[in-house]
């Protein structure tokens, strides 16, 4: 078939980028339309950095939807609650009050740490990893909060492997149009419509503006990665990028290439006929 020739070139292309690349890649690549998935050392435990705040959003929606936490609670985050890395409160002089689901947004949106400590709080460190075991996933585990510079030391990071990742991304995309457990639909759709908020995003920098991406970015040093739902019309796929050994920008750039190959594949496959020929477009 056409289209397996076309899979096998997205494959060899990727094992290209990924021979070339001069540190450790996985990725796990999985369209939604098809099942069709491409995986590079998708078994690897790589460093999540802040992607592991998708499962802690997941934690606390879920949370908040069984009556554990409120996401209208005001919290006054003061200076003491203050952690280095990105996010912005970390530089608010005076004592901050803002809800739950306010932090929730900082955490995704512009990856605050501060927000992020508050939400594992909120959620529960035991309860974001039960949640990720009764998803299957093995390997993916909240160890510490952000910025533990002395738990890192001590060898306690926060990982998953990249086929992990993709099967965390799928699972919200698959529950937020099927009632499944352990996510209902209403939490899936809700953790989506954050996560599909605009943010600095390597799997978004090389593709179209105004193309629907739900995902999470996350940048330690020696170690990038990215986890996302890319809404291409008619083709909807979930990427997972994890890089670690890295120095400089070498794996924000990775991520982006490899995502571009991707995207163009696929939207020449969702926009061709069955005999490979650009689909006209409608005439309104």
């Amino acid at each position: 078939m056409p289209e397996r020739t076309l899979w096998r070139k997205i494959e060899e292309r990727l094992h290209l980028l990924a021979d070339e690349f001069p540190a450790v890649v996985g990725l796990a690549l999985r369209d939604l339309a098809s099942g069709r998935e491409v995986l590079i050392n998708p078994d690897e435990v790589f460093p999540t950095a802040s992607v592991i705040k998708v499962g802690i959003l997941v934690e606390l929606i879920r949370a908040a939807g069984e009556g554990r936490c409120r996401l209208d609670e005001r919290i006054v985050v003061t200076p003491a609650d203050r952690v280095g890395g990105s996010g912005v409160l970390t530089h608010a002089d005076d004592p901050v009050s803002l809800t739950l689901k306010d932090l929730a947004n900082l955490m995704i949106v512009v990856s605050d740490n501060v927000a992020a400590n508050i939400c594992i709080e909120r959620a529960g460190m035991n309860k974001v990893n039960a949640l990720f075991r009764e998803l299957g996933l093995e390997h993916t585990t909240l160890a510490r909060k952000m910025m533990d510079d002395a738990a890192v030391r001590a060898g306690e990071e926060n990982v998953a492997t990249p086929r992990e990742l993709m099967k965390l991304m799928s699972s919200l995309h698959e529950c937020e149009h099927h009632t499944g457990r352990p996510i209902s639909c209403e939490d899936a759709a809700e953790v989506l419509r954050i996560l599909r908020k605009p943010k600095d995003e390597p799997i978004r920098k090389l593709l179209p503006t105004d193309l629907a991406v739900a995902g999470k970015p996350g940048n330690v040093d020696g170690a990038a990665a990215d986890a996302a739902v890319i809404y291409l019309a008619d083709r909807p796929y979930v990427l997972t990028v994890m890089t670690k050994y890295v120095t400089g920008n070498e794996g924000d750039d990775f991520i982006a290439r490899s995502s571009k190959v991707i995207y163009d594949y696929l939207e020449t496959l969702a926009r061709s006929t069955a005999h490979g020929r650009r689909t006209p477009p409608e005439v309104a």
